[in-house]
């Protein structure tokens, strides 16, 4: 199983082939990577030609099988790699207990750990460095890791807030 950062790596590599593979096919895609994870799937590819042609060209650079059905299914490219591989937010969750070194608390009870009995300030520090290095700065914004501090320090604030305050959804 790939590690944390890689997975969290990885989705964001094959939302990037897609807009690469996308942007071959429709001059009007979003360059703005985190504009282009909100786009609707098939308003930037109507026809059948073009999506039959983005099919071929992801498949070619990542070696994801897309049917028509996930194209059809998926309302955003967010969503389309979600269903092909993993959820951000399982990406993002999965990062924040590596860093604190949890291998035994399930997610689900780990996501609503109170985030000041699980961080201190070295772990907020090497939580930051891996999400910088693993997400493209346009999906990490300042206002973003903002919120996430300001979350960090909140007696109330539990951890599934302060990954969906990083999260592209």
């Amino acid at each position: 199983m790939a590690s944390a950062d890689d997975q969290l790596k990885n989705w964001f590599f094959y939302l990037q082939s897609m807009q690469s593979a996308a942007a071959k096919i429709n001059a009007s895609t979003p360059t703005d990577l985190s504009a282009f994870a909100k786009a609707k799937v098939t308003s930037l590819l109507p026809s059948q030609p073009q999506q039959d042609q983005f099919i071929q060209l992801v498949e070619n650079a990542t070696g994801l099988f897309i049917s028509a059905d996930d194209l059809k299914n998926a309302t955003t490219f967010s969503s389309l790699v979600t269903s092909l591989y993993i959820a951000q937010y399982t990406c993002l969750l999965r990062v924040f207990k590596f860093v604190v070194g949890d291998t035994t608390t399930p997610e689900p009870q780990f996501e609503l750990l109170l985030v000041t009995n699980v961080f201190n300030p070295t772990t907020y520090s090497a939580l930051v460095d891996h999400l910088q290095s693993d997400i493209p700065a346009a999906c990490l914004t300042q206002t973003q890791l903002n919120n996430l501090k300001t979350l960090m320090s909140s007696p109330t604030a539990n951890v599934k807030q302060a990954v969906q305050a990083v999260s592209l959804n």
